[in-house]
């Protein structure tokens, strides 16, 4: 029989999960250009707040480390040179889009732990 076991693991790995999202929320406040702040800082404030808000909450996690990894290379092209706050921006923004939101998120109440079943076929 093959299993597949569930997406958003608990325990441990999701309370790791949980702290990999966190760091990435607060990278998002680290990164911020000046040159944007100074066009729109309002603006820029409440896009902060609300990413923020999706990663530690774990809601729609994919999409939020997808604008997380975005705001990073906006950033690094931006400026000219590696920023080492966009950098551990893109990073973050990688591990967390591969690895999933955890068990402790919104996703896996919204979307649910399932385990998939393949009958066996005989031979």
């Amino acid at each position: 029989m093959f299993e597949l076991y569930p997406s958003f693991p608990a325990r441990a790995a999701g309370a790791g999960l949980l702290f990999l999202r966190a760091s990435l929320a607060a990278s998002v406040f680290i990164t911020i250009p000046e040159a944007l702040l100074a066009k729109a800082p309002h603006l820029v404030w409440i896009g902060q707040v609300l990413l923020a808000l999706a990663l530690g909450l774990g809601a729609l996690t994919p999409i939020a480390s997808v604008c997380c990894f975005l705001l990073g290379s906006a950033v690094l092209f931006e400026g000219g040179h590696a920023s080492g706050s966009a950098l551990v921006t893109l990073l973050l923004a990688v591990a967390v889009a591969l690895s999933g939101p955890g068990a402790y998120s919104l996703d896996a109440h919204w979307f649910g732990r399932r385990v998939i079943v393949f009958p066996r076929e005989e031979l």
